[in-house]
This record gives structure tokens, sequence and C-alpha cells, in this order.
């Protein structure tokens, strides 16, 4: 494969494109051409997925859409422009190819920095605050009234240095479990985006990695979720349960059937006569990897089996064994092939 064309900062991925995609306004078509750009080399994948981390930083420190993020795209766009020009008969093409693309980059994350960390001091009450991000690594912290947050790759959570309020608040943009220390005069926020979730004492884990789809998951104890724009209106989640706020869709509340929700924490994936075509999720968003079957007659094929801190491949060469299927590797997409199996009647 040319390696010019795995390089981030060429003309086969648009940086405006990357900014729809992280903002959500991208269309199917534009999220799948990301996507394959993702899959094509790994330095692709680990690259969307840092711009993602500081997006989201961004989105939680403030609600984005107060800032004119277009005005100020197009005002520090017109400056890049302008600068290129005056550099253009100095710079070979490909270096200002790149240097071009790699300034447009920069610009948008450097707005997004600049209103992650002026937020704070805008607002007022925060200037005192700890902020932890974890990029290829998870992290575990013991927050100032005593209680543990287990945080998951790729995320971020800020955190005042001491709860001093009426209020323990903390933000999280990403994946973190929480064992939060009983206190029924001082709640325990946590606020993704629009949604909050409320706690006196219990355990729980916060999925934000969409910051306009976010999913908690009881393990024990009592939990609120609601929009922060609408206290009033929220669900009460009690052990076993999982509830979920999507913008524009609002809140709702179900029974929680996925007994690997926190594989991330655990590194235990287990399966109980799981469908074929669950496992593939289950290993897809345990592992980051892009695993895909051949043929929807393997959905109907079923797994029994329990994983330990192993690594894909092994856990693959495993399913073969156990299973009437096949497994190919292209790139960094896994493809299960078979002829399938019967359907369970």
């Amino acid at each position: 494969m040319n390696t010019d064309m795995n390089d981030p900062f060429n003309q086969q991925i648009d940086p405006e494109l990357l900014v729809r995609f992280l903002s959500g306004d991208a269309n199917e078509q534009e999220m799948g051409k990301v996507r394959k750009w993702m899959m094509a080399d790994d330095r692709n994948k680990e690259y969307v997925d840092q711009l993602a981390m500081l997006w989201r930083s961004s989105q939680n420190a403030k609600d984005f859409a107060s800032v004119s993020a277009t005005d100020d795209w197009r005002k520090v766009r017109k400056r890049i422009d302008d600068t290129d020009k005056t550099t253009k008969t100095r710079q070979p093409h490909r270096q200002r190819s790149t240097m071009y693309q790699l300034a447009r980059i920069a610009a948008a994350i450097f707005i997004l920095i600049t209103a992650y960390f002026a937020w704070p001091v805008l607002k007022g009450g925060w200037a005192d605050t700890t902020t932890i991000v974890t990029t290829g690594n998870q992290s575990e912290i013991v927050l100032p009234d005593g209680s543990k947050v287990y945080i998951n790759k790729n995320s971020s959570l800020t955190y005042s240095k001491d709860f001093d309020g009426k209020t323990r608040e903390i933000e999280l943009a990403g994946e973190a479990f929480f064992e939060v220390t009983k206190n029924d005069a001082q709640p325990f926020l946590v606020k993704s985006g629009q949604a909050v979730t409320e706690v006196a004492g219990t355990s729980f884990n916060v999925n934000s990695t969409v910051p306009t789809d976010v999913v908690v998951t009881v393990l024990t104890g009592k939990v609120f979720l609601y929009d922060k724009a609408d206290r009033a209106n929220k669900i009460i989640m009690a052990d076993g349960e999982q509830g979920s706020f999507r913008k524009g869709k609002g809140l709702s509340r179900t029974v929680n059937r996925d007994i690997n929700f926190l594989s991330w924490k655990t590194g235990a994936l287990v399966f109980h006569h799981t469908s074929l075509s669950q496992v593939v999720n289950d290993l897809n968003r345990h592992y980051g990897q892009y695993i895909e079957l051949a043929s929807p007659a393997l959905k109907n094929c079923t797994l029994t089996a329990t994983f330990q801190q192993q690594k894909i491949e092994a856990v693959l060469a495993e399913m073969e064994l156990v299973l009437p299927i096949q497994i190919q590797k292209k790139g960094n997409t896994f493809t299960i092939m078979g002829e399938g199996c019967e359907e369970i009647q």
C-alpha cells in the first residue's frame, strides 16, 4: 500500500468532513467514508479517536452549540488560505499540501481547546479543578470524597479538587465506571453533554462515547437520569437496569441484558448461547476492531464461552474450533465465513 495514501493529512480525507463526522452532521455516505478511511490504517483510527476525545471534552466543558463554530471556522480558514497564498511559491507542492491540511485541522482543534480551557474561567467556580484525559490506556482515580472512578481509554473527566458545594459534580466525556461514597446530603452528579446522572451513593457505568447518546447502566443502588434543561422529568433506575438519553428522542429505561457492558474494565467477555451477531458486536466494542459476518445465515450460530484478558486473534482462533466457521483477515478487517447454522425453533 502506498504510504502517502495513509498520511492522515493528505487529500484522501477532508478535514471539514472530519469536523462534520465529529459533530454528528455527516450523512450516512460521509460517515461511511470516514470509517473506511479509519479502517485503512491503524494510524488513521488512532488519529480520529484522539480528535474525537478533544471534541467530546470541549462539548462537555461547554455547550458547544453556544459557540459560533461555523463563523470561527470561516475566519480561521480564510486566515490560513491567505497565508498559504503568500508561501505558495516558496514550498514544494507535497509539503505545502500536507502543511495546509495540518494547519486546517490544528485550527479546528485550537478552537475546541480554547473553548474547553476558557470556559471554566468564564463560568466561575470551576477554576480549581482537575482534568484526567486518557488515550490508549485506562485510568483509576479516587475523588476527594473517597469515591472511585475507573476511566475507559479515549475519555476525559473533570472534577473540583474539593467537593465543598451543595453537590459533587463531575464532567465526563467518554466512558467511566463509578463507585460512589454515599452522602444523601450532597448528591453526586455526572454531567455528560446534555444528560445528568444523579446518585447519593451507588455503583454504575456511564457511556457517553457519542455525546448525544448517553447510556447509564446500574450495578447497585438507585440512579436518576435527566435532561439538564428539564430536571423534573427524570427516570429512576435500580440494580440491573439501564437508562438512556438520546438527543431529540428523550429518556428511556429497560432491563440491562448486556452482560458484557463492563468488559472494558474487567477484561472478561462472557457468552451463554449468544447469537454470533451479538458476539461480533461485543467483540468490536471491546477490542475496537472491525469484525463482520460474510453471510446472514451465520447469525443463527450461537456461542458459549468465556474469554479473559485474551488478544483478539486468540479469541477468534478458539471460535473457529467450536463453531463451523472460518475467519479471514484482510487489512484491519476480520471476516467470519461459513455455511451457517440451522435456525433454532
